[in-house]
């Protein structure tokens, strides 16, 4: 028979081993849950951004890591759109 020693020992890291497992049993599915998010809305972001961007910039091979900016859109009072 164990002492009780030996048992204060071994039931703790029983007992961490199932805390391990079921941190991984929930942690897991999220973090597959964030891959798969981020492998649909990037894209989404990239068409935003390349929105943003003018022409040269857009198709820039590689591409530019600047700041877009909206001098390019066209709109109410800025000469482009005739029906405005």
């Amino acid at each position: 028979m164990a002492t009780l020693a030996q048992r204060s020992v071994a039931v703790p890291l029983v007992r961490h081993g199932v805390a391990l497992r079921r941190a991984l049993r929930v942690a897991l599915p999220h973090a597959v849950l964030i891959l798969f998010s981020a492998a649909i809305l990037l894209p989404l972001l990239w068409v935003f951004r390349v929105s943003l961007t003018d022409k040269l910039t857009a198709y820039r091979i590689p591409p530019e890591w600047t700041t877009p900016h909206l001098d390019h859109q066209s709109g109410p009072g800025r000469g482009t759109c005739r029906s405005c």
